[in-house]
């Protein structure tokens, strides 16, 4: 857009508003069953890292009439673990979950936009399983279209097929995915990692947005997280990263489109080769000098070996092979 421009001295003071924090979760609540929240009275364990949501993260669920077990939540002190909540960062969480006999556990990334989920018998769930479990819920509530980036699971196209919606992929980067949202009039979306995007609270990612889901969700179906993952597609992803210059990316990627040249692929971003049960994607990193390769597959031994058949063929070109 076009932003006006002042001088310093024509720059307004900083104001203040001591109610924003409260508007947003408000609002986040607007959109869930509270009442059907609490009368679950669930019992959750959460990771906050230390960080943004270290007050909010905990007040929020005491507001959908949650007993609350905290963690990590003095913002004096530095990040416990890496802040992505990955499944191999949520060790103390999981204990956690299974020391107080929670119903379940969020783990919140630093800014708060991501969240990490661990089952009732303190076992972390994949990072795409977070969307997959909201839209499980929520396309029942309010069918939308969803957009997703290439690198996310198609868990995603089997669960909103069951509710007739349609499910549009983007290149990676939660930028990509929102320029997606507005064109195909899609309410909920994701760039990965743990992020739900629901346009009708927030044009970015929200942790709050998917804690309230998830947690509706569960009240509703009167179940538990663990069974609740159960029910999704089983799927496995493996990922790994082949150094690469800028300049290597591109050829990298000629090589295997080559090596797959029978397969359907779709060129979104970097190579992604599509079989029925099962998907390969490469792509070079837009923040390393580094090819990222990830596969998909029903088992993790199959999706082990569509990564390595890629490494394998690129090793002798790669650095430091």
């Amino acid at each position: 857009g076009v932003y006006p421009r002042v001088p310093w001295h024509g720059i307004s003071d900083i104001v203040e508003d001591d109610s924003a924090t409260d508007s947003h979760l408000d609002t986040v609540l607007s959109t869930v069953d509270v009442g059907k929240i609490r009368s679950r009275r669930f019992k959750v364990a959460i990771d906050c890292c230390n960080d943004s949501t270290f007050r909010t993260g905990p007040e929020f669920l005491k507001k959908l009439g949650c007993e609350v077990y905290e963690l990590n939540t003095d913002a004096d002190k530095p990040f416990p673990r890496d802040p992505e909540p990955t499944p191999s960062s949520l060790g103390a969480l999981c204990a956690t979950v299974r020391d107080t006999g929670a119903d379940l556990g969020f783990a919140l990334d630093a800014d708060g936009d991501r969240l990490g989920l661990v089952d009732e018998q303190g076992f972390a769930l994949d990072e795409d399983c977070t969307l997959a479990l909201v839209l499980q819920h929520r396309l029942g509530v309010t069918p939308s279209n969803v957009v997703v980036s290439v690198s996310t699971s198609s868990m995603i196209e089997e669960i909103a097929q069951g509710f007739g919606c349609s499910v549009f992929r983007t290149r990676v980067g939660e930028v990509y995915v929102l320029e997606s949202m507005h064109e195909t009039r899609s309410r909920l979306g994701s760039g990965g990692n743990g992020g739900v995007i629901d346009l009708a609270v927030n044009p970015c990612h929200d942790g709050f947005v998917a804690m309230a889901y998830l947690l509706e969700g569960l009240a509703k179906q009167a179940t538990s997280l663990g069974t609740l993952r159960s029910r999704l597609p089983r799927r496995a992803i493996i990922k790994k990263v082949v150094p690469a210059s800028p300049r290597e990316i591109p050829p990298f990627l000629r090589l295997i489109q080559h090596l797959h040249k029978d397969q359907e692929m779709d060129l979104t971003d970097g190579v992604r080769v599509l079989w029925p049960d099962r998907w390969l994607l490469a792509r070079g990193s837009k923040t390393e000098p580094v090819l990222r390769i990830a596969a998909e597959a029903s088992t993790e031994a199959d999706a082990n070996d569509l990564v390595e058949s890629v490494t394998e063929y690129l090793r002798p070109l790669a650095r430091g092979s």
